[in-house]
């Protein structure tokens, strides 16, 4: 395989500022307490969907809590 020429070995500027925006709201997602069935299966969605299940973080547990927390609020 042959090396990528120097200029392309780094990664772009606009890519690691991608990189901690995602990041960013991963984690205002993850702190938020729904208020709302349609916030609890916001949540879970954005669990299942952001990572696909291939990746797990923090963040995905810790929302998965405050769905918890909120249904037997509910109950």
């Amino acid at each position: 395989m042959q090396a990528l020429p120097a200029d392309q070995a780094a990664e772009p500027a606009e890519l690691s500022e991608l990189d901690q925006n995602i990041e960013w709201y991963a984690e205002r997602i993850s702190c938020f307490e729904p208020k709302s069935d349609a916030d609890a299966a916001a949540m879970l969605e954005w669990c299942v969907e952001d990572c696909a299940g291939e990746l797990l973080c923090e963040q995905y547990p810790r929302a998965q809590k405050a769905v918890i927390e909120y249904l037997r609020a509910k109950a």
